[in-house]
């Protein structure tokens, strides 16, 4: 997917976005991926990112690793993971999204519903107004 995410930073032009919003662990959360692995990565991903778009794209990172019930076992590395990346000064934790259950899933109880994804719209903005955009 980063093709499309530098694609998408090319068109926009040097500071033509605000923030990357990455809503992103589930697949890491099956594959067992270590909490360190998951910093590593996800951390040459947004310095990739920044090289690639030329300049410190800010960065929200949501906390996500639910897929499915019988794999909660496996999710607390990724969320370490995804504390690990997060710095405070470009690099900020975006909402907490694994609680959704139940109505906010839709029935593969993967992916969200449409009461699932206006939640998840109402958390981002409230993420972004705490950090991103708190002194405006």
């Amino acid at each position: 997917l980063y093709p499309r995410l530098k694609s998408a930073l090319e068109r926009l032009g040097k500071n033509g976005a605000r923030a990357v919003l990455w809503h992103q662990g589930e697949s890491d959360t099956l594959a067992g991926t270590s909490a360190d692995e998951y910093a590593k990565l996800l951390s040459n991903l947004i310095r990739q990112s920044r090289a690639d778009a030329g300049y410190e794209i800010p960065w929200m990172i949501a906390s996500v690793s639910f897929i499915r019930a019988q794999n909660e076992a496996k999710q607390p590395p990724i969320r370490e993971g995804q504390k690990k990346v997060c710095d405070g000064k470009s690099i900020f934790p975006g909402p907490d999204t694994d609680d959704m259950h139940g109505d906010y899933r839709a029935p593969d109880t993967v992916h969200f519903s449409g009461k699932g994804l206006q939640e998840h719209g109402q958390r981002w903005a409230a993420a972004m107004a705490k950090t991103l955009f708190a002194d405006k």
